[in-house]
């Protein structure tokens, strides 16, 4: 069986080859983001770049307290400023924590993460950010989880 990075690279991967048309796009918004991350896709905090491919389609990288993810998010309203922005995502990540530690939900150190979120793009560069939904450490009944993001886009 893949892991759930694997996966969620090999997908990514393929979005880019979408990035050609995309570039088409003024991208007034700004095509990439550092956030401060409070849980989501990280366990405790951590730092996310996020990659726009196209109007539709952003990728994330991550690194946490002790943990590291990646994931994609799908927009199905075409991405605008000052806008609230719904959207879904598919996360993977890992960290050690997840294993043996009851605040981190227990499992072999891989938390998937499929939640839905509004994220708003500000004129001047804000990125904001709430999602919530499942997740799973692939070993236990599936939780509910949240997380929350600010930073700038550029």
């Amino acid at each position: 069986m893949m892991k759930p990075f694997t996966v969620i690279f090999v997908i990514i991967l393929s979005l880019v080859s979408i990035d050609s048309k995309a570039q088409e796009d003024n991208y007034s918004y700004g095509r990439n983001a550092v956030s401060f991350a409070i849980m989501g896709s990280t366990p405790i905090l951590g730092f996310t770049y996020e990659r726009v491919f196209n109007p539709k389609w952003e990728g994330e990288l991550g690194i946490g307290w002790l943990s590291g993810n990646i994931g994609i998010k799908y927009f199905p309203f075409e991405m605008k400023t000052s806008k609230l922005l719904p959207h879904i995502d598919l996360n993977a990540s890992f960290s050690p924590l997840y294993e043996d530690c009851f605040l981190c939900f227990g499992g072999k150190g891989y938390l998937g993460y499929l939640p839905v979120g509004l994220s708003y793009f500000g004129k001047k560069g804000l990125n904001l950010g709430i999602d919530a939904g499942p997740a799973s450490t692939f070993q236990d009944p599936p939780f509910l989880y949240a997380g929350l993001r600010i930073g700038k886009r550029f």
